[in-house]
């Protein structure tokens, strides 16, 4: 028995999986907006563009250099778009995803249901209203104001696994987004996640979107004692998996949006 997302999610899964642009199959890259810190930029060009926003980018981007897309390859598309800083990062993703998931259900957009803690000042607050997904960062999609924490045994599509202060430094955040979740209800057996994200084995030009499962082998336990598998790879060679051990707070959320209905 296996539960996913809606077909609008899972949709919007898909077209970042397989980019919106005419006659190529390109994954949507990795981009991350935190050491260039372009604060006014287009959605995508700071990494938090949808699917149709990066494509039309490309195009724009590509009449403008006089370069002919047709021409490319899937490889040199892939070049082209990392070049030019197009991309996405985990929280955009999560954000538009998620976005035509609470469509899906009737509930409204994302935007409606939260709340920017961390943002005091009132002009911030209210660029808020206007630009939304670009303040919607890990920190703030997982607070208490907008996530509940969620028990293994009843994770459910939708969730997000996130990863506070991570890496070698721990100075950044990460989060999954759960779109599938195989097994019995409140004994699941597979987590399968989506997310975008750059393993050092990737080189310049292989990060983005990828997908992975974590395998459930004793409820009891945190989802770090479970066994992690994302592009053939467990234990110390999945760098997604390392990256969630070095983190100093790792949780299973879910917006308060889906725990209100659940």
């Amino acid at each position: 028995m296996i539960s996913t997302l809606s077909k609008n999610a899972l949709d919007v899964i898909n077209n970042y999986i397989h980019l919106p642009i005419p006659d190529h199959e390109v994954v949507c890259p990795y981009y991350n907006n935190r050491r260039s810190n372009i604060r006014a930029g287009l959605r995508s060009m700071i990494g938090k563009g949808t699917p149709t926003d990066i494509a039309e980018e490309v195009a724009i981007i590509a009449l403008r250099e006089k370069q002919d897309i047709k021409k490319m390859n899937n490889n040199s598309l892939k070049e082209f778009l990392v070049n030019n800083k197009l991309g996405i990062d985990c929280s955009g993703f999560y954000y538009h995803v998620m976005d035509a998931e609470l469509h899906a259900q009737g509930l409204g957009s994302i935007r409606e249901h939260l709340k920017f803690p961390f943002i005091k000042n009132p002009l911030r607050k209210l660029l808020t209203i206007f630009r939304p997904v670009e303040h919607a960062g890990v920190r703030t999609l997982s607070h208490e104001k907008n996530a509940v924490d969620i028990k293994i045994s009843e994770v459910a599509p939708g969730d997000m696994i996130t990863m506070i202060n991570t890496g070698a430094n721990h100075n950044f955040n990460h989060l999954l987004l759960i779109h599938a979740v195989d097994g019995e209800k409140n004994a699941p057996k597979t987590i399968h996640y989506t997310h975008s994200f750059s393993w050092s084995g990737d080189g310049p030009y292989g990060h983005g979107i990828k997908q992975g499962e974590i395998k459930i082998t004793d409820l009891n336990k945190g989802i770090l004692d479970q066994i992690w598998t994302e592009k053939g790879k467990t234990g110390a060679y999945n760098e997604t998996y390392r990256h969630a051990q070095m983190s100093l707070e790792i949780k299973i959320k879910r917006l308060r949006a889906l725990a209100q209905v659940s």
